[in-house]
């Protein structure tokens, strides 16, 4: 009998096989990729090494744990400013090509930010800096400090700040920093390894990046003395390593105890400061073979335990306030450079761009040019100014204007500029018609009713207007009524009577008032007449009583308002504390971005805001140091700081009826 061969119990151990040697495979179960790599990269070491003192080479090699990548290279930064340096990376390698000219015994350093990173993770070395010296010792001071801008006192991030030894003679200035730095996107900056010294600090939102201040064109702030530097703590940037690297190459540029002082001090810093970081055994070596290095032994230690004693000591004090340098943003000027853009918007519209703001303007002229001839042009304009009287719209009423240079004199400065007139070609005829309008129909009495046209008013016929009062007086007179009875049944009702009887009712009379027009601007006039409370009142003008610059007049219109009681407004009232006696000052009452009203101050005490109208408010207080009722900026020439001002930290909410009091100290 032949035997059949059943593969099924192959196929099951072959399977059995696959599975057992699977597991001896993977003993854990199935592969995992691990923790996220979250450590920066290391520096190994540095050719020339960190620290390196009568540093001579034209380039710098450092060498990582790992593979890194050099991103944002725009914000890689030396202090003092090296204008010819260019930065690579390959590998695990750094490299820094100096072209420029170094100054003679400086500390250099090169602040690479956070722009050293590793290559898969991107994980930043935080605030590296690679530091040499063209002298024979390392520089420790250092300074620091926070921009904020003057008109609100929020912080300014990129601001460079450019550090002087001694004050520019000029401005703008033509020298270079002694030192610079660049302020983070909280407005705080620092600058290290300078030298002992005061410093005259200017920040600067440095458009072209060129380390200059460009007045006008850019925000700058600046320190009214100078500031002195203090003694730094270094961050933690060395490895073991490199503080060893450190203290050779500083022996070995060193001829004596005394020229290598604060350089010692300086590695012994570091030696202190870093033991946290990389270990007391490290700190400890890095401090036995610096005091083992210098020849007189006994001179070295006393130094070291000196120099450690008062580095421990800073690190545990709380810095002090001046140690700090607070910047206030502002917009400086040159009054010679006013206008900063004229654009054409739209037809019998252009827009104006100032550098700083405008009180008044002495004159401007239009010069029609063509190919042939240059004509100026004489035509009505209309100004509308924007509140810090930094930009403003012009209104002109001639559609033919065509290409033209455009001369504008301020202070007694002239300023020329071409303006382009975009649609010069289009229908000399406006198509959009004169409109009238007013914000409220509810007033309060001491309010003021208002009205706006739609285009800039050329002139107004008073005579075509009026104000009317509404009275309301009874009279007495016979009117039909339905006597009912008592009972009245459906089917009685067409037969029931209607008698004329004697009666009372109320009409409403009109009174005619006088009133008095006053211009706010070429758009808005007020109308100003008796009122009472609780009264009703009407403006009436009639078509053709005003006309817009086109020479186009009104449709007939009428404005009603009523005068309600002050228990619809509310109060507020301010006890201001702290205003220093002697001082003028200007509080605001704001409504969101607007000012609502302003009163001078020159004393502390109650200020009153009454009958407002219900809605949230706040207060801003700027100190008027030239009492001309403005919130000035700097000037540098004039040695004027921009004015100091304080917001109020709260929103006060007036509801109607209800007056609010509260306490504003001024620290």
């Amino acid at each position: 009998m032949k035997e059949h061969f059943s593969p099924i119990p192959m196929i099951l151990t072959v399977l059995a096989a696959l599975m057992a040697l699977m597991s001896c495979a993977n003993p854990g179960g199935a592969p995992g990729g691990g923790p996220r790599d979250v450590t920066p990269p290391v520096l190994l070491v540095a050719e020339p090494p960190q620290g390196t003192v009568d540093f001579q080479s034209k380039t710098v090699t450092m060498e990582f744990d790992e593979f890194i990548e050099l991103r944002e290279q725009d914000k890689i930064y030396t202090s003092p400013v090296l204008n010819q340096v260019t930065y690579s990376s390959n590998l695990k390698k750094l490299k820094v090509e100096i072209d420029d000219t170094l100054r003679p015994d400086y500390t250099y350093t090169i602040r690479f930010g956070n722009s050293v990173v590793d290559m898969h993770e991107y994980n930043p070395i935080p605030d590296f800096h690679y530091v040499f010296s063209t002298g024979a010792t390392i520089d420790s001071m250092y300074m620091a400090g926070r921009v904020l801008k003057a008109v609100d006192y929020k912080p300014e991030k990129d601001v460079r700040l450019l550090f002087y030894l001694h004050r520019p003679d000029s401005f703008p200035f033509q020298d270079e920093p002694d030192y610079v730095a660049i302020a983070d996107k909280d407005g705080w900056f620092e600058t290290i390894h300078m030298k002992e010294g005061c410093y005259y600090v200017y920040g600067v939102m440095d458009e072209n990046q060129d380390y200059r201040i460009d007045p006008v064109t850019e925000m700058m702030a600046y320190t009214d003395s100078c500031v002195p530097s203090r003694k730094m703590i270094p961050e933690a940037v060395l490895s073991a390593a490199d503080s060893l690297a450190l203290i050779d190459s500083l022996m070995q540029a060193a001829d004596s105890l005394m020229d290598v002082a604060d350089s010692l001090a300086w590695v012994a810093a570091y030696a202190a400061y870093d033991a946290d970081t990389v270990g007391a055994d490290t700190a400890a070596a890095a401090y036995t073979a610096y005091t083992e290095s210098v020849a007189d032994s006994d001179t070295a230690e006393t130094i070291a335990a000196d120099t450690l004693a008062d580095v421990m000591a800073a690190e545990e004090a709380e810095i002090e306030a001046d140690a700090f340098v607070n910047l206030y943003l502002y917009r400086d000027y040159l009054p010679a450079f006013f206008l900063k853009e004229v654009t054409y918007k739209q037809r019998n519209q252009m827009a104006f761009t100032f550098y700083y703001p405008i009180d008044s303007i002495e004159d401007i002229r239009f010069i029609e040019v063509t190919d042939t001839s240059e004509t100026e042009l004489a035509m009505p304009l209309y100004w509308q100014w924007a509140a810090d009287r930094r930009s403003a719209v012009v209104h002109f009423p001639n559609h033919a204007l065509k290409d033209c240079d455009l001369i504008m004199t301020v202070s007694g400065y002239s300023d020329t500029t071409s303006v382009y007139m975009a649609d010069a070609i289009r229908s000399k005829t406006d198509t959009a018609a004169l409109q009238l309008k007013a914000p409220a129909a509810k007033l309060l009495l001491a309010d003021t009713l208002k009205f706006q046209a739609s285009f800039p008013i050329d002139h107004i016929d008073k005579e075509r207007m009026a104000v009317w009062r509404f009275v309301p007086t009874e009279r007495a007179v016979r009117d039909t009524v339905w006597l009912r009875p008592d009972t009245l049944s459906l089917a009685e009702a067409d037969t029931a009577a209607f008698t004329l009887v004697d009666t009372v009712r109320v009409f409403t009379d009109t009174l005619v008032q006088p009133f008095e027009l006053s211009s706010v601007d070429a758009w808005t006039w007020a109308v100003q007449t008796e009122r009472e409370e609780g009264g009703r009142y009407a403006f009436f003008m009639q078509d053709s009583a005003v006309f817009d610059f086109f020479g186009r007049p009104n449709d007939t219109t009428v404005f009603g308002w009523q005068v309600v009681a002050p228990e619809e407004g509310g109060d507020l009232a301010l006890d201001m504390q702290g205003l220093q006696p002697g001082s003028v000052y200007v509080l605001q009452l704001m409504q969101g971005d607007q000012i609502k009203q302003e009163v001078r101050l020159t004393d502390t005490g109650m200020v009153e805001f009454l009958a407002l109208k219900p809605a949230q408010y706040t207060f801003r207080l700027f100190k008027d140091d030239n009492d001309n009722g403005h919130w000035d900026e700097g000037d540098y020439v004039a040695r004027r700081q921009p004015e100091k001002h304080w917001y109020y930290a709260k929103t006060l909410r007036v509801e109607a009826d209800w007056r609010i009091e509260d306490i504003w100290r001024i620290e």
